[in-house]
């Protein structure tokens, strides 16, 4: 399976996880939507015809199937957004038990654009007479291309959703916790690791190579390399047709040396032991391994990143604004602006930066000749006839490969100055370290940063959204002025706390809340415009004569206290405390406040009753 289609088959599986369901029933009618669906298919067809045949060259054609991969991800987001597949699925199927049957649903959806794209670029390449295979052949190639990396995901996923259906609950508590979701992904790399590639060569037909001298001669160049494998297989690629060799698997038992009759029968021994030496050297760098530690690190990353990235977010009265004005944009709208986001970081993380460590860990692979014969000559002849078989391809550039004309260049540059490979070597290693400080420090930044203040934050910012909604629907709750008045005497915001207090009371004059709230403002206000002591007296007195509770009767001992009155505040302090359940502690250190002002105490009049 080429990386590109890896990475595009994550991507639209972003794109179908969500997607939105439109609620219980879709939007348009079946017949409506299968109709668009036809006419969208149709459409595409017609793009990808007049993108192929503009092509001129061979290599031409092979970017434009690329970029045409890339964009089948188009008319799959148009069936996904806007004709509510998603929903008309979730309503005919039984999906919404197993969510990965939805994933395996989309994922197919995404196969038939790529069977378009496929088939249409098939016909084109058989006029021109570049295709050396029937059409079934075709499509039946890239779909076992594409299998192996399938097969394992979904067949773990849908075991993920049957063991939520079981009726035990402590099962379904252990696979909410993180432990699980790590093991998990623990048993996925495990899988890939060891089930992948002898499932990659049975999907791609295979054969092992028959004893003869060029097998004898593998083995011993191996054997002297220190390369151990399960054994050395013929890759009929494209029909065998297409020159080249890959080595699949981490560990021995699991690895398997992969080469095509093309490289076989076209390259003579000492050029294909300069190939083999290229392979030698991605086992003895363990680059595969390196591929893996990449997608851990972008899940552990992903995973500790993201929460708190949120919660920033969140925190920042400007984001919520945002959020709140989206809140009644179309589903649409909503669903692409969470996806767009997290595609684009696989695209980034998985296109650009490990493409950038994958084509200098073919780089450092082509180095590897020099330990074999010294030179690299042989390796550059082989890749000067494997450009030239393929079509022509020396200039044909590449995401995770420099062109075979840079790694010409690269070669012939080392065999002149040897500098050029421990500076090469030197520079690779440098920039892997600092993948690793960089992903070691972004795992553990989470644990250094205020997330629990930002979570404040955002509550606050939850609180006031909420409580600016219920204001400008002209809320006539006593209750609602209540909370708002509260939760801006917290803040500090004295004149609107004061306003919602009013506006309350005006709703319902005599409630003894309400009235110990304001006077509980007046009593304790640090700005000197709000400190309004013979008011707070007034209104707690009369919130005590209706409801004596121990807070309401803290705020008249406040009251008292500030007008001087500090033996009538002592005993009702006392009583406050006296009928507390709870909070005496602060009950208890109100009460010696008052006592240190008793001996010194200038007391005025009776307080009013």
């Amino acid at each position: 399976m080429h990386y590109a289609q890896l990475i595009q088959i994550m991507v639209a599986l972003v794109l179908v996880v969500g997607a939105p369901s439109a609620g219980p029933l879709p939007s348009w009618h079946t017949g409506e939507i299968f109709a668009a669906f036809v006419l969208v298919a149709f459409m595409w067809f017609l793009l990808v015809s007049v993108a192929i045949k503009k092509t001129r060259s061979s290599w031409e054609m092979a970017i434009m199937v690329e970029r045409l991969q890339w964009a089948s991800l188009i008319p799959l987001s148009i069936d996904l957004y806007f004709l509510d597949i998603k929903a008309l699925a979730l309503n005919a199927l039984p999906f919404s038990r197993f969510p990965t049957l939805i994933e395996l649903a989309g994922i197919a959806l995404y196969i038939f654009y790529l069977i378009i794209t496929w088939s249409t670029v098939h016909i084109v390449r058989k006029r021109r007479g570049y295709a050396h295979l029937t059409l079934s052949s075709e499509l039946s190639y890239q779909l076992r291309m594409i299998l192996p990396a399938l097969a394992p995901y979904f067949v773990l996923a849908f075991t993920q959703d049957l063991l939520r259906l079981l009726p035990f609950a402590p099962l379904k508590r252990i696979m909410e916790t993180i432990w699980f979701q790590v093991g998990f992904f623990c048993l996925f790399v495990m899988v890939m690791i060891f089930f992948v590639p002898p499932l990659i060569v049975r999907s791609w037909s295979c054969k092992p190579m028959p004893s003869g001298p060029l097998r004898s001669r593998i083995e011993n160049f191996f054997r002297k390399a220190n390369v151990r494998f399960a054994d050395i297989l013929l890759w009929p690629l494209r029909g065998g047709t297409t020159c080249t060799a890959a080595v699949l698997g981490i560990f021995p038992r699991w690895r398997y040396v992969l080469i095509t009759p093309c490289l076989i029968e076209s390259l003579s021994l000492p050029e294909i032991e300069a190939v083999l030496a290229h392979e030698a050297s991605h086992i003895r760098h363990r680059h595969l391994l390196w591929y893996v530690f990449f997608v851990g690190a972008y899940s552990a990353i992903l995973y500790r990143i993201l929460d708190p990235l949120w919660v920033w977010c969140l925190s920042h009265p400007m984001m919520l604004d945002l959020l709140t004005s989206l809140r009644n944009s179309p589903p649409v709208l909503q669903s692409l602006l969470t996806v767009t986001p997290l595609a684009l970081l696989v695209i980034l993380y998985f296109r650009f930066l490990m493409g950038y460590f994958m084509r200098h860990f073919e780089r450092q692979a082509d180095l590897g000749v020099f330990n074999v014969h010294g030179h690299p000559w042989h390796l550059i002849q082989a890749l000067e006839k494997v450009a030239l078989l393929s079509g022509d391809i020396r200039d044909l550039p590449s995401w995770h490969h420099f062109s075979i004309k840079e790694r010409v260049d690269f070669l012939s540059e080392a065999a002149r100055n040897p500098a050029v490979v421990k500076r090469q070597e030197l520079d690779l290693f440098r920039k892997k370290l600092a993948f690793i400080l960089v992903s070691v420090f972004l795992v553990c930044l989470p644990w250094f940063l205020p997330v629990a203040s930002w979570e404040a934050r955002a509550r606050n910012n939850f609180t006031m959204t909420y409580i600016d909604q219920v204001l400008s629907r002209g809320e006539r709750q006593p209750e609602v002025y209540l909370f708002l008045g509260n939760f801006l005497m917290d803040k500090k915001e004295y004149a609107r706390a004061e306003e919602a207090y009013k506006t309350a009371l005006k709703l319902s004059p005599d409630d003894p809340e309400l009235l110990n709230g304001l006077a509980w403002l007046y009593a304790t206000a640090k700005d000197p415009r709000f400190l309004r002591p013979r008011e707070a007296l007034l209104l707690a007195t009369k919130a005590v004569s209706m409801k004596p509770a121990p807070h309401i009767l803290d705020t008249l001992a406040e009251s008292q206290f500030i007008n001087g009155y500090v033996k009538q505040a002592i005993r009702t302090e006392k009583e406050a405390l006296k009928k507390a359940k709870n909070m005496k502690d602060y009950y208890e250190k109100q009460l010696a406040r008052f006592q240190k002002k008793l001996p010194g105490a200038s007391f005025g009049p009776a307080p009013p009753s």
